[in-house]
């Protein structure tokens, strides 16, 4: 059994909206689950550019007391907070780890 690989297309014009539909479907999901959390980009008005590697996604987990979960999508990294200004727990992190698989696995 041979494994080939296809090239990657020349031009990436449809990237960005590829990117967008997952940030969007990893939104919804996040929300679904945690309707009272936000979701919003770290830098207003960014936007993924980091479409060659995939969603790649990772979640960096809270450094200082107080400071929001946040996560990264195709380069950006995004904000996760409840809107209750408590924190989410081992049991959400690890849901929100699965969220980010299941999304980088579509």
């Amino acid at each position: 059994m041979t494994i080939t690989m296809r090239p990657s297309p020349p031009n990436l014009r449809d990237a960005p909206a590829v990117a967008e539909l997952f940030v969007g479907v990893f939104r919804r999901d996040l929300l679904n689950f945690y309707p009272q959390s936000r979701f919003e980009p770290v830098i207003p008005g960014a936007r993924p550019d980091d479409f060659k590697s995939g969603p790649n996604f990772h979640l960096i987990e809270e450094s200082e007391e107080g400071d929001p979960l946040q996560v990264a999508i195709f380069g950006v990294r995004y904000r996760l907070a409840p809107r209750c200004g408590g924190r989410f727990s081992a049991h959400d992190r690890r849901m929100i780890r699965a969220l980010g698989a299941v999304c980088g696995m579509r």
